[in-house]
């Protein structure tokens, strides 16, 4: 519609220049002097402005009608006085309450760390840590370095450890383990192994007895980097040569025994036992593996039953590595290293991994198929029938008596097999038509990736065993 018309249309609806909307005027009303006023600076050759449109009840209840939203809200400024030092001006963000002692600063930083809403920027928590130079104290300084870690921001968190240094703040355990880390993490592998042995002038003593051990906290930071690198490397098409990453091999540990001292005995990580036994196992420092492991298996509590299933896990490293012989006598030495670590904890009990990892010390011996055979019989009295015969280890035994010559044997194991493939194909059919399949527990995973349990795998080299009994059938009618 031209302005003229519009003009023509609403001659009446005018306000007197200058004069407030009365309380009778009407939101339509509104809307078309707003508009009427739009239309005219734009047809008298005025500088084009934005037009916003108000809602009635947003215009009249506004502090400011000529405004759409509220006034920004800021800080009052600090009371006039005699100047004094900087760090009494320091106050936390609105949010936050005021820092008065160590233990609140370092909450303060926790709640920034974990809030909701936007993340907080790592430069923003230092600063505010820079503001309070006297609340400072070690456990905000590791805060801040792990982040700075976790970020990959590794000259930060060494300017921080540098700090805490000048400022003449004492670390701890964990200041220890967070100074290997960026060591490790930026590839000075020297200089991570000379303060792990100098273990830094520490203010609670934490090592007293031995003196040529480490805690196990300690230890295991030398293993990070054996599933993670500090950078991505796979983007160079030009390498110029090994990078420090790659100049310490990964079985170059520190020298000595990890030690556990009384809080990780008390409340260890069983994965922390796992790892570090495995790692020296493969250094070829048994004797420091098996001390480890005994000693996590024989005082601690075993609380949970994931505990319990790491035990077993543990134990199977040493029936897998710890033999150093070939034939039978690597078979009696592993059963015997098994036993041993059975006896540490009544609840720790063997695995059907734990048996098939032990008859794989058989594959070289003359009578394996035999030996097999009266194993599973004995791991089955003791154990019980459903725990030990699984399908991977008939699979095996099943195996060697094929190699040894037992058909008899094979041919139970072989019948076995295939009963149990019927009452479980019966079962998940019964399952399927009443619906009363059991629920598990859903585990969340990327839509990306694809998950396979092996099965088909196993059914595979099950095939292969049944196969190659049916070929030697077939060759030796007689039998």
């Amino acid at each position: 519609m031209h302005a003229g018309r519009m003009h023509a249309f609403v001659p009446r609806l005018r306000a007197t220049p200058g004069s407030p909307p009365g309380p009778d005027t009407s939101p339509l009303l509104l809307l078309a002097l707003l508009l009427l006023r739009a239309i005219d600076i734009t047809f008298s050759g005025q500088r084009r402005q934005t037009l916003t449109i108000v809602r009635p009840h947003e215009y009249f209840d506004a502090l400011d009608p000529g405004r759409s939203t509220d006034a920004p809200i800021y800080d009052p400024a600090p009371p006039f006085g005699t100047p004094v030092a900087a760090d009494a001006l320091a106050h936390p963000p609105p949010t936050l309450p005021p820092s008065v002692s160590k233990s609140g600063l370092y909450r303060n930083l926790v709640h920034m760390l974990s809030a909701q809403g936007p993340p907080v920027d790592l430069r923003t928590m230092i600063d505010y840590h820079n503001m309070l130079p006297r609340l400072r104290s070690v456990q905000s300084f590791n805060l801040l370095i792990g982040l700075a870690i976790k970020h990959y921001s590794l000259g930060i968190a060494q300017s921080l450890l540098h700090t805490m240094q000048a400022d003449s703040i004492p670390g701890n355990l964990e200041t220890l383990q967070l100074t290997i880390r960026v060591l490790v993490r930026a590839g000075w592998w020297e200089r991570a192994l000379d303060v792990a042995a100098t273990k830094l002038q520490l203010s609670d003593v934490y090592l007293s007895t031995n003196d040529h051990g480490l805690p196990a906290l300690v230890w295991a930071e030398f293993l990070a980097v054996l599933h993670r690198r500090p950078f991505r490397t796979r983007l160079r098409r030009h390498s110029l040569g090994p990078s420090r990453t790659d100049v310490m091999p990964a079985l170059s540990l520190p020298q000595g025994f990890p030690l556990l001292t009384p809080p990780e005995i008390s409340k260890p990580h069983p994965r922390l036992i796992y790892t570090l036994s495995k790692a020296l196992l493969l250094s070829n420092r048994k004797h420091f593996a098996r001390e480890l492991a005994a000693t996590y298996l024989r005082d601690s509590q075993l609380p949970r039953a994931k505990h319990v299933a790491w035990a077993s896990r543990i134990i199977d490293l040493f029936v897998l590595y710890e033999p150093s012989t070939k034939g039978l006598h690597r078979f009696h030495q592993a059963h015997t290293a098994m036993l041993s670590f059975l006896s540490c904890h009544p609840v720790i009990r063997p695995s059907s991994m734990t048996l098939f990892h032990l008859l794989g010390h058989l594959r070289n011996v003359k009578m394996c198929g035999t030996l097999a055979a009266y194993t599973l019989q004995n791991f089955e009295n003791k154990w019980g029938r459903t725990a030990m015969s699984t399908s991977r280890v008939r699979r095996r035994v099943a195996a060697f008596c094929l190699k040894e010559g037992r058909w008899d044997i094979a041919n139970r194991l072989l019948q076995n097999e295939r009963r149990t493939e019927k009452v479980r194909a019966r079962w998940r059919m019964q399952c399927r038509v009443i619906g009363h399949m059991p629920k598990r527990p859903r585990r969340r995973t990327r839509p990306s990736v694809r998950r396979n349990n092996g099965s088909g795998r196993k059914r595979y080299r099950w095939h292969k065993v049944v196969a190659r009994f049916k070929r030697l059938v077939e060759n030796c009618p007689s039998h």
